[in-house]
């Protein structure tokens, strides 16, 4: 009874408040180039085509299946060449999501860049920068990267041509539905909202996929990639992180691993920077639900960053693609400003690599006391009661008096 009913009163007080944010489809003064960008079916194919030609170092890992039947791929980029471990006498386990957003093409485009970068590499001189980059990165990291998390959404962001479309088939922020803070502060339980977080935490066949590669196979970093911004988040992002300003419990390596990746990356790109530090203090909203929270506070990784790999500062206009994507013709450009920063951020974790971190995945994964805190103003049956009954006479009081809430201001896009 208590589940119900506070959905009822959370929705009653949503709708109250009047904070939700639509998906509908807005006017839009540029629209992808699908001869550059790829569709949703072509990037299915580019995965194929690549993992195919590929002699040693591409490998499928599982394959999942989307709400509406589509494939939700995993590939590996694992060394088969007898190129011995780096200097912590193992490799460390990297899992990439892209495309939990639809609207958010460049991640994707990205990890194709990536896939393709790595094909290349494998038949490149090992004297050359990119041979040379290549056996650093097998030296020392096995890599997992899920190209694109949500095939439904970006089928119904091209059938519908609205770019604004954030949610899978059936309107759910996967970045909302993990269960962490579920149905927290900065998400919404209105099916109209754009960070609508669904019935129930992991509701999403595509949510419950990520959960399931994560607890099949160990990880030591997991990156959720977006777009939006050019930013790099650590954990936390949930309502009650943004309350309590709580931490995980490596919060001091992420810190170390992030100022380097910026340090990194300013140096060779000064005039394309990025800006990092805990989600919950640099974010002017709060996020509940997120896949990285998810992740690092249910300890299914040591350590987890969401990093907005591209962002339109300049942005003017109502529409939504050119918000989280470049043009066309740019896209080469910012294509190349992510893989600077994604190349820093991994120098720097293999820098700040440490003995603790080195033999976390071997110990017992004993849930953190973080997660034990799920303190939330709704958890007493008398809690909900008082609220419904707030709630509800409000309205009453509205209904007498003919009052009509204000207006609230436009409120611009998330990009997490």
């Amino acid at each position: 009874m208590r589940g119900p009913l506070l959905v009822l009163c959370l929705f009653l007080g949503q709708w109250v408040c009047g904070e939700s944010r639509d998906v509908q489809r807005q006017r839009e003064t540029v629209t992808p180039d699908y001869a550059i960008y790829h569709n949703v079916s072509s990037v299915l194919h580019e995965i194929d085509a690549l993992v195919s030609r590929s002699e040693s170092l591409l490998h499928y890992g599982k394959l999942y299946e989307s709400t509406q039947g589509r494939l939700i791929p995993s590939v590996k980029i694992r060394n088969a060449s007898g190129i011995s471990a780096g200097p912590h006498g193992r490799r460390i386990q990297v899992l990439i999501v892209a495309g939990e957003h639809a609207r958010e093409l460049v991640p994707v485009e990205w990890v194709l860049t990536l896939l393709s970068t790595a094909l290349v590499a494998e038949h490149a001189p090992q004297d050359s920068a990119r041979g040379k980059l290549m056996r650093w990165l097998l030296s020392n990291f096995d890599l997992t990267v899920i190209p694109l998390l949500n095939p439904d959404g970006r089928a119904h962001l091209e059938s519908s041509l609205n770019y604004c479309w954030r949610g899978n088939a059936r309107g759910v922020d996967l970045n909302r539905n993990f269960d962490w803070d579920f149905g927290g502060k900065g998400a919404s339980l209105n099916p109209l909202d754009e960070e609508y977080c669904g019935t129930h935490a992991l509701s999403e066949v595509e949510a419950r996929a990520l959960r399931d590669h994560l607890t099949r196979e160990s990880f030591d970093v997991f990156i959720s990639l977006h777009s939006g911004t050019r930013q790099i988040y650590l954990p936390y992002s949930d309502g009650i992180s943004w309350s309590s300003g709580r931490q995980p419990r490596f919060h001091t390596d992420m810190i170390s691993i992030l100022r380097t990746a910026l340090r990194l990356h300013s140096s060779q790109i000064p005039d394309r920077s990025f800006q990092g530090g805990a989600a919950h203090q640099l974010l002017d909203y709060p996020a509940s639900g997120t896949s990285f929270d998810y992740v690092v506070g249910r300890e299914l990784a040591p350590l987890g960053f969401a990093v907005e790999v591209y962002g339109n500062l300049s942005h003017k206009s109502d529409g939504c693609f050119d918000i989280f994507n470049p043009v066309a013709t740019e896209l080469p450009a910012a294509l190349a400003v992510a893989d600077t920063f994604m190349v820093a951020l991994l120098k720097a974790v293999q820098m700040h690599w440490t003995s603790t971190l080195n033999t976390w995945h071997e110990r017992q994964r004993s849930l953190p006391l973080d997660n034990q805190i799920e303190a939330s103003a709704y958890q007493a049956p008398w809690t909900i009661l008082l609220i419904c009954a707030a709630i509800l006479g409000g309205l009453v009081f509205m209904q007498r008096k003919s009052v009509l809430l204000p207006h609230l201001p436009p409120v611009t896009h998330t990009v997490m």
